[in-house]
């Protein structure tokens, strides 16, 4: 049975655990400065104004600080999934 871990307003299962060792996310934590460049050059078309969707300034224009909290938060989960599964 699947556990919620994380929750927003525009989605309500944002990430999930099953168990001790499967983890579902609904969104980025890998992303980077040059990731999220190039996600919103590829993908500008989908960039249309709408309640849920940031505008690729703001995509771009990411603080250091939120990427490094993203990439913190990565870090732990791969680490929880591999103590739990040694």
């Amino acid at each position: 049975r699947a556990q919620r871990l994380y929750a927003s307003e525009a989605c309500a299962n944002q990430g999930f655990i099953i168990d001790t060792n499967v983890i579902g996310l609904q969104f980025h934590l890998e992303m980077d400065l040059a990731g999220i460049a190039l996600l919103s050059e590829q993908c500008s078309r989908e960039l249309v104004p709408g309640r849920w969707i940031q505008p690729a300034a703001e995509l771009t224009g990411a603080d250091g600080a939120v990427l490094q909290r993203g990439h913190r938060l990565l870090f732990g989960l791969l680490d929880y999934l591999s103590f739990a599964a040694g």
